[in-house]
């Protein structure tokens, strides 16, 4: 990680934790190429749970709707008679 922040140098870093700057580059580059598939098990995750979310809120929200048309059409219909 401390690669990837580019505060110190390779030279730095190589010297830091006692390995060859080929190999820090090495890593750098595997997690950038790789970090979308390590953290794309959580946004799946997310996107499911939004998912749940929304489908529990249509769920809510629709039979509140119906019953507020089912009301206004009540109300019409009375309105109408009078």
């Amino acid at each position: 990680m401390a690669g990837l922040s580019e505060a110190k140098t390779l030279a730095e870093l190589s010297s830091e934790y006692g390995v060859h700057p080929t190999q820090i580059t090495r890593w750098k580059q595997e997690l950038i190429i790789s970090a979308p598939d390590l953290f794309g098990e959580v946004k799946k995750k997310d996107d499911n749970h939004k998912a749940e979310v929304a489908e529990l809120h249509r769920q809510i929200y629709g039979e509140e709707v119906e019953l507020l048309i089912d009301t206004m059409a009540a109300f019409n219909r009375y309105s109408n008679r009078v």
